[in-house]
Formats: structure tokens, C-alpha cells, sequence
């Protein structure tokens, strides 16, 4: 029993929060080029291509056809738990590419059309970790810790928008998505014994869900100093599936242990709801604010302690150089919606982020080329150790650096 103790202490649940795919923030990625360089403060504006995401109604003030793309042209984040492993850090580092929009929209008349396929969140992380002679627990030492693990994460929504303008001041929009994430895992991790034994765990798991995600939304421009935006949307599981299977070589057995496990059950997803301002005080001059809103969605089997309503806030400012060059300044919050971990909960992690952006554009009447910076950090507490309400401090820093065209076809 106390060997089984002092594994355990170490070792992570396959199924625990930390091991899922964050679906507990919304705001991991920026989406757009105007719009991620103003830390999303987007929903007043939206008048390219990109307000099929973020406000389907503005793309009623876009000129003629729209056509843009961009690159998060390298996306990095970094989590660190404090004193995890018996006073050792544990460190997981995600890299890669990560191309996130695609827009096209056309203006006939009144009316207004709009296809955009996005990534709004997508991660592949690692960690490989090794740790030699580990102090004494229980009157046992530890040799090595090895930890090694894999995890790919990527959420994908594509879809129509129609737009309306009903006067020069007022237009309303919808967006209907078809809405795509799958996670995978590989994790290992072995514990060898200072007598020689030792132990070890190997599980994989893997996990998507498909649905809609319709989004309704109204621009309204009362003055020529300021509009007005808001949205409605939520996603709507149609289908999920997460299976798990893993062995586990207990110590002193030279044979594994096979488990496997399945669910069907969908989770419980957020209303969302958004509200942004934006004000044109000067020609050269646009400031912007976006309060987003998600709902308490209730228990489900991927969050067995219920969700947390959150309130998102991101503002910005954009200024003109001249008529060919611009530069963006935006600030956005990134909130959790899990329970803080406490003495009755399990396998929690509640952590809060903040992050800035900034970007420069220069542009003709065609054609606008854009470049930008996201970066974002927080702290919490994490519930890493299985079965036990003990936490460790975490932090988190992700930075994403940004290339995006846009065309006027």
C-alpha cells in the first residue's frame, strides 16, 4: 500500500482536467488579422472577412468581394508546475505552425455572403522529462522518473454567413458552422526504485466532437463617432466519442494490467453571448471594447464539478499613420471556466490569462499585408496529484506571431 502511495503521489490521472483538451478557456487563439491585432475587440467593426466569426453582421460594410487569409506563423506556449515531482518543476511545451483563417465574402446589394473556414484553438504539446535520485518519501528512494507524453489538439468550424443591411446604420447577420475538435494523447511514465524494482503506466486516449455552431448578430451605427455590436451563438454537440486504453505494470510483476474505456456522452457547452463598442473620435483614430459572456452550461462527464460562468474583456486602439500605414494595440483576458480547486474537488486547474497584441498593416486599395505579436500569460492552482485535493502552482505564457494578406477581388 505505501508503494502504491508513493506512485500515485507522482503519477497523473489519464483522465484527470489536466490531461483534457482545454475546453475551459475560449479565447486561445485570435482569429482574423484587424481583429487578432486588436486582441479580438472585434464585434463592433467585423467589416471583412472575418466578421463571419466575429460578428456576422459587419460584413454588410465590406466593399465589393473580400478575400483574406492568415498565419499564426508560430504559435509557442509554455506551462510550468511549481515543485510538482518532489520539488522538481514539471514543464509541458507546445510548438508548431498554425494556419487559422481563411474568409471569402461578396456584397450584392442589400444583401451580403460570407464562407470562412477557422481554427479558433489548436496545440500540439510535449513533455520529456527525466529526473534522477529523488529525495526520500515514506523511507523510499527513487532512482528515476521518467515522463514522457504527446498531446495534439485541434478545434476547426467552417461555414456560410447571410448578412442584411437594413439602412446605412443598422444590419443584422447569421452564421451557421459546422464545428470540429479532436484531441489525442500519448502519455508513459515509469518510476524505478532505489532496491531496483519499479513501476509504470502507458495510456493513450482519444477524443473528438461534431456539431453546429450558429451565431446571430447586429451592427447598428446610430452617429458616425461610434457603432455598436452584438452577437448570440452556441455550439451544439451532435456526436462525440473518447475512448481511452492504457496498461499498467505493477511492481515486482513482470505482467500488464489492460484497461479500456469508452463514453458517448456529449458535454455541456456555453451560450455566448457579446457586446462591443467601437468609436471613431478622429479620421486617423478608432478605439474598440468587447465584453464577452459564457454561460454556467451545468455538470457533465468531462467536468464532473460543473462550469463556471465567464466574462471575457478585450479593448483596443487603432491608428492611422497615413493613408498606406496603420498600427494596433489591443488587451484581452482569457478566464477559466473551471471551479477553483479546493479541499472537496479533484483533479481541478483554474487558471486566469491576460495577454496583449499589437500588429502593423500597410495597404493599397487592393491589397494589405499585416504582421503582429499575441502574447498572453496567467497563474493558478492545479490539481495534478490523483485522488488528492493537494494543489501546486502553475504558469502559463503563450506568444503567437502573426502574417496575414488581404485581397479586394
Amino acid at each position: 500500500m505505501k508503494n502504491k502511495i508513493a506512485f500515485m503521489v507522482i503519477l497523473l490521472s489519464c483522465l484527470s482536467t489536466v490531461a483534457q483538451a482545454d475546453i475551459f478557456h475560449y479565447k486561445n487563439v485570435l482569429v482574423g488579422d484587424r481583429g487578432a491585432n486588436m486582441g479580438g475587440a472585434y464585434i463592433a467593426l467585423s467589416d471583412d472577412s472575418s466578421g463571419c466569426y466575429y460578428n456576422p453582421s459587419g460584413i454588410s460594410y465590406t466593399e465589393g468581394a473580400n478575400l483574406s487569409g492568415s498565419v499564426n506563423a508560430y504559435h509557442i506556449q509554455n506551462s510550468t508546475y511549481k515543485n510538482a515531482i518532489r520539488g522538481n518543476d514539471w514543464k509541458r511545451n507546445s510548438a508548431e505552425l498554425l494556419p487559422n483563417f481563411f474568409g471569402l465574402i461578396k456584397n450584392f446589394g442589400k444583401h451580403s455572403f460570407g464562407v470562412a473556414v477557422i481554427v479558433p484553438d489548436s496545440f500540439v504539446q510535449h513533455q520529456d522529462q527525466s529526473i534522477d535520485n529523488l529525495p526520500d518519501m515514506g523511507g523510499r528512494t527513487i532512482s528515476r522518473y521518467t515522463l514522457s507524453r504527446h498531446e495534439e489538439d485541434s478545434t476547426t468550424i467552417t461555414g456560410l454567413t447571410y448578412a442584411y443591411e437594413i439602412s446605412d446604420t443598422l444590419a443584422i447577420g447569421t452564421t451557421l458552422d459546422y464545428y470540429y475538435r479532436k484531441n489525442r494523447i500519448a502519455n508513459s511514465q515509469t518510476v524505478l526504485y532505489g532496491d531496483g524494482l519499479n513501476r509504470g503506466d502507458f495510456y493513450n486516449t482519444s477524443w473528438f466532437e461534431a456539431g453546429l455552431y450558429p451565431k446571430l448578430g447586429v451592427r447598428w451605427a446610430p452617429h458616425k463617432k461610434f457603432a455598436v455590436g452584438m452577437t448570440l451563438s452556441q455550439v451544439f454537440i451532435a456526436t462525440s466519442k473518447w475512448e481511452t486504453m492504457g496498461n499498467t505494470k505493477e511492481e515486482g510483476s513482470a505482467d500488464f494490467i489492460f484497461m479500456r474505456d469508452d463514453t458517448k456522452s456529449k458535454r455541456n457547452t456555453p451560450l455566448e453571448f457579446g457586446l462591443g463598442l467601437a468609436m471613431f473620435p478622429t479620421e486617423k483614430v478608432t478605439f474598440t471594447f468587447d465584453t464577452n459572456f459564457y454561460s454556467n452550461s451545468g455538470r457533465d462527464v468531462f467536468s464532473l464539478y460543473g462550469y463556471e460562468s465567464v466574462i471575457n474583456f478585450s479593448f483596443a486602439g487603432e491608428y492611422k499613420i497615413n493613408k498606406k500605414n496603420v498600427v494596433r494595440l489591443g488587451y484581452f483576458t482569457n478566464n477559466s471556466s473551471v471551479p477553483d480547486p479546493s479541499i472537496n474537488t479533484r483533479n481541478l486547474e483554474h487558471l486566469d490569462m491576460w495577454g496583449i497584441s499589437t500588429g502593423y498593416s500597410i495597404h493599397n486599395d487592393v491589397t494589405s499585408f499585416t504582421i503582429g505579436l499575441v502574447y498572453s500569460q496567467g497563474s493558478g492552482l492545479s490539481q495534478i496529484y490523483d485522488g488528492s485535493p493537494a494543489t501546486t502552482n502553475v504558469k502559463r505564457y503563450s506568444a503567437t506571431g502573426l502574417f496575414s494578406t488581404n485581397y479586394k477581388i
